[in-house]
């Protein structure tokens, strides 16, 4: 599985182009920031790093996942920000009348209403099909956080 802080550390070896100025950025050990990277590759199944005595230099692909990688660490710290200002706020999650989620849940089972009555229309053969309630199609959108 492909984890924030191994994708951290491809960054810095990026920036660095030295295992052990990576490793004293992230606070880590040298071997740990190696190993966490060949585990990133095993997983990905190409290399990422360029290895040998005199340099350290991330491949095409690594320099593609790093970029890659960039925006999903700063999208999560976008996130962690947002989570932040919502507890200072006293915010409990609950969403209010104005929350864009509402209406689009609302102009979702609209649209799905609108679809699945359609081939009823023109099936006969097709009267057994349940319409799904607004509940069903709340369950199949992704949780929020």
């Amino acid at each position: 599985m492909i984890n924030l802080r191994a994708l951290s550390y491809l960054v810095a070896l990026g920036e660095y182009r030295s295992f052990s100025r990576a490793a004293e950025h992230c606070c880590i050990t040298q071997s740990t920031l190696s190993i966490q990277l060949r585990k990133l590759e095993d997983y990905l199944g190409v290399e990422l790093v360029e290895r040998t005595r005199s340099r350290v230099q991330l491949t095409s692909a690594g320099r593609q996942v790093s970029l890659l990688a960039r925006m999903i660490l700063a999208t999560t710290s976008e996130i962690q920000q947002v989570a932040q200002r919502a507890r200072e706020k006293g915010d409990r999650g609950a969403p209010s009348k104005t929350d864009p989620s509402i209406r689009a849940k609302e102009n979702l089972g609209a649209r799905a209403s609108d679809v699945t009555k359609a081939p009823l229309a023109n099936n006969p053969r097709a009267s057994a099909v349940k319409e799904p309630s607004i509940d069903e199609i709340n369950c199949l959108r992704l949780p929020k956080g």
